[in-house]
């Protein structure tokens, strides 16, 4: 007989908005009204977990996070398989009520009410949505990323290991759509994308796969030296500033075509310099003084 879970938690009153802190509290007992401390608590959405302490108390800060109303609070018994999903909206409705999680069924006990959410209303969360992903050429510095093509990114990390080989990844907090690994090195970044669906789990692109080459940017002698490839002739845009009573203007601009092996040479006068890249939708900027 699986034991019940009984949640206490406190409310907000605070709006749902990225600007806003909002604290998800509570306390988790059991049956015998016993503080759990052996329970996980995260918001997939916004990358936080958190376990209870001694006293079956959690705490998670939406500080400066960008959350929504339906964005999931997931809520697991480490000891057993009973999970609670609520959204964040549901929770902030919640006045030190209790809920009672009895094998997949949500009872909430407000105002005396039974309000029961079945399976199909719940978000489950799969086995499948975990990955290892097998890194090529990863040290000490790179940065590993995982993004949308809207723009946002749901994971950001330094590699602290020297020679990483592998990484394993929980998305279960990933919505289905697609997504891609973004692995910065020191002259190339490696895009690896997938799709995530809840019925297959992770879906690799492996024929989308790319790699694109970072500018590098070199001073000597008054003069910057530009060299970067571009295998697939993608436009280049350079835009050098100069700086005129710390205030930058641009003073140069070009947007180098159809090439693959770029080089240019920029000859610079005395003064402070800001050189800014723009190549395959991302911006490289390098400072320069040429004073000395």
């Amino acid at each position: 007989m699986k034991k019940l879970l009984l949640i206490l938690l406190l409310s907000s009153s605070l709006l749902v908005s990225s600007q806003e802190t909002l604290e998800i509290m509570g306390t988790i007992v059991n049956s015998q009204n016993t503080p759990v401390s052996s329970a996980s608590v995260s918001i997939p959405a916004a990358f936080l977990r958190t376990t209870t302490d001694q006293e079956g108390q959690f705490n998670l800060s939406l500080e400066n996070v960008n959350y929504k109303i339906d964005d999931i609070i997931k809520i697991s018994s480490t000891a057993t398989d009973e999970t609670i999903n609520m959204t964040i909206g549901d929770y902030m409705e919640l006045n030190k009520k209790q809920i009672v999680l009895n094998e997949g069924t949500l009872t909430d006990k407000r105002n005396n009410e039974k309000n029961t959410s079945t399976n199909e209303e719940q978000i489950e969360y799969s086995e499948a949505k975990k990955t290892l992903l097998t890194l090529n050429k990863v040290k000490k510095g790179d940065k590993i990323s995982i993004k949308n093509y809207r723009g946002q990114t749901f994971f950001n990390e330094r590699v602290v290991t020297e020679n990483l080989l592998s990484k394993e990844f929980d998305l279960n907090y990933l919505r289905d759509g697609s997504y891609y690994f973004e692995i910065e090195k020191d002259v190339q970044i490696d895009i690896i994308p997938f799709n995530i669906s809840f019925e297959k789990g992770i879906i690799y692109l492996k024929n989308k796969e790319n790699t694109l080459f970072k500018p590098h940017v070199k001073f000597e002698n008054e003069s910057v030296k530009l060299t970067q490839l571009s295998p697939n002739k993608e436009p280049v845009t350079v835009n050098i500033y100069g700086d005129y009573h710390n205030t930058y203007e641009l003073i140069y601009t070009e947007t180098i075509r159809d090439e693959q092996d770029i080089k240019r040479l920029y000859k610079l006068e005395k003064g402070n310099f800001k050189i800014v890249i723009k190549s395959n939708n991302k911006e490289y900027a390098t400072l320069i003084n040429n004073y000395d």
